[in-house]
């Protein structure tokens, strides 16, 4: 999820298409939009509109998996206004809501980052605790552009060493010669060891 551009045919080309990335509950709290256009401040372009809420986002916020309660019954809000901390879901879906008040389209996208690096393979591992949420935000002219403002986020991927390394190593071997065997290939493994 590091920050760059996707190609356009990742998303919609036409405005019309762009409505659906622009909608906004029908009770939004009027504080997230005052929100954003504080943090906007006098920001006069997409990209430094969302560079001003980003950054605002990265500094002020804190990550956490283990998020307080703050008595507020909708988890959005206790994020932005109360706690002011949480793990990447909140921060990609508040970094989405904010921009949309402003009239950028975007959003949430999940997926992985991070990882381990299996050098007798070059296979990239991914766990559970890879999983990652950000943001793409749509210029005209460019296409979605991919961003995060996530504070953990760039987790720079390991090497697998060790037994973590036979482990996953053993892992594949499971996966791919017993559980994803087909039928044709034990029957030409089969065949292969009559001759």
């Amino acid at each position: 999820a590091s920050p760059g551009f996707v190609p356009d045919a990742a998303g919609p080309r036409v405005t019309e298409d762009l409505a659906h990335y622009l909608a906004l509950p029908d009770d939004i709290d009027p504080r997230i939009s005052a929100l954003a256009s504080t943090l906007k401040g006098d920001a006069s372009t997409p990209e430094q509109t969302v560079a001003r809420i980003r950054d605002t986002l990265l500094d002020q916020w804190t990550y956490t998996l283990f998020r307080r309660e703050s008595g507020e019954s909708v988890p959005l809000r206790a994020f932005l206004f109360d706690t002011k901390e949480g793990h990447c879901e909140f921060f990609a879906a508040a970094f989405a809501m904010l921009l949309r008040t402003q009239g950028i389209p975007s959003r949430v996208i999940g997926g992985f980052q991070g990882g381990f690096v299996d050098d007798e393979d070059g296979v990239v591992v991914f766990q559970g605790g890879n999983a990652h949420a950000w943001v793409e935000w749509y210029l005209d002219g460019k296409g979605w552009i991919v961003d995060d403002a996530t504070p953990a986020a760039g987790a720079p991927r390991l090497r697998l060493s060790g037994f973590a390394a036979l482990l996953e190593t053993w892992r594949r071997f499971w996966d791919d010669r017993i559980v994803d065997y087909s039928f044709e290939e034990q029957a030409a493994a089969l065949r292969a060891a009559q001759r």
